[in-house]
Formats: C-alpha cells, structure tokens, sequence
C-alpha cells in the first residue's frame, strides 16, 4: 500500500497523466484508510477545475476570485483547499503578466 507521500505524488501526477489501474486500485484503498488523503484529492481536483475554468476567461485576480466564489461557495472549501486556490490564482495572474 502507498504511503501519504506516494499518494501526494500520484494525485499531483493524475493531472498531467491517466493512471494505471494498479496505480488507481491502490490509492482507492488508501482513500477507504486515510479520509485526509481523499480530502487532499478532491481538493486538487477543484483546483485544477478552477485553474482550467478560467484560463482565458478571467483577467484580473477579482475576476478569478468571483468565478471561484460563484462555483465553490466558502462553506464548501476547507481552508487549506481555499489556500491552495489563491495561490493557484497567484501563480496563473504572474504568467499572464510575464506573456508566458
């Protein structure tokens, strides 16, 4: 069975790459063990959603927070994952200033 570590890295690896089914089988076990880890996932999750979901439609870090306050209200997002979103938003506004 992975360890938290490996499932931080696998759930970090499942945005850029499908998974095999061994890979998925284990993590699936680890999640019915381990609710932080599963909360950790779904928290990538949305943050990628939210990061895909604006790319091109938000120009400003208002823009962005508005988008996320109209698809995730604060009461559903734990503070680490709303953490997470705004350094997302962050890093995506510097890349829109750097033209990268």
């Amino acid at each position: 069975m992975f360890s938290c570590r490996d499932v931080a890295r696998l759930v970090s690896e499942s945005m850029s790459r499908k998974l095999s089914l061994k890979e998925k089988s284990s993590l699936w076990l680890h999640y019915a063990l381990c609710g932080p880890c599963k909360d950790y996932q779904q928290c990538v999750e949305k943050v990628d959603t939210v990061c895909q979901g604006t790319q091109g439609k938000c120009q400003t870090e208002e823009q962005v927070q508005q988008f996320i306050d109209n698809r995730y209200p604060h009461d559903c997002l734990t503070p680490e994952c709303r953490k997470r979103f705004d350094e997302c938003i962050k890093q995506e506004m510097e890349k829109k200033k750097s033209g990268a």
